[in-house]
């Protein structure tokens, strides 16, 4: 179940690494519409994603629509685990079912990068796409 908030985000992506682990706990599997940054929600992620992610265990997530991409036939989606500099796991998508990658996302207890690229690919993410920044 995709729990979609319908109040304004009580925070700007970047100040998830200025939170408490407290605050945090209650956000996780909350989705906002952020409107720079598409649908966010935090998780939680597995030790091996931490470490790549510079050691935070709280991540956003986001799943964002680019209008212009597509209006000049690229890819107009992207599903993005982002981190507090300049690495990430995300893929792009010409068409996805925003409510099934947010569901899947919300049933992870801890979201694992590469578990997360794969089933991106398997629901319609371009493997050629796969970025880590």
């Amino acid at each position: 179940m995709v729990n979609l908030s319908n109040k304004k985000c009580p925070y700007i992506i970047y100040d998830v690494y200025k939170m408490s682990k407290g605050r945090l706990s209650e956000l996780i599997n909350l989705w906002y519409k952020i409107p720079q940054h598409g649908l966010v929600t935090i998780k939680r992620v597995d030790n091996a994603t931490s470490n790549f992610l510079y050691g935070r265990a709280f991540n956003p997530v986001t799943i964002k629509y680019f209008e212009s991409y597509a209006k000049e036939g690229y890819h107009p989606y992207k599903a993005q685990i982002y981190s507090i500099d300049d690495s990430s796991y995300g893929t792009w998508f010409y068409k996805l079912d925003v409510k099934l990658l947010m569901e899947w996302i919300s049933l992870q207890k801890r979201l694992n990068g590469h578990e997360f690229l794969d089933y991106c690919v398997s629901i319609g993410g371009d493997k050629e796409t796969i970025d880590y920044n």
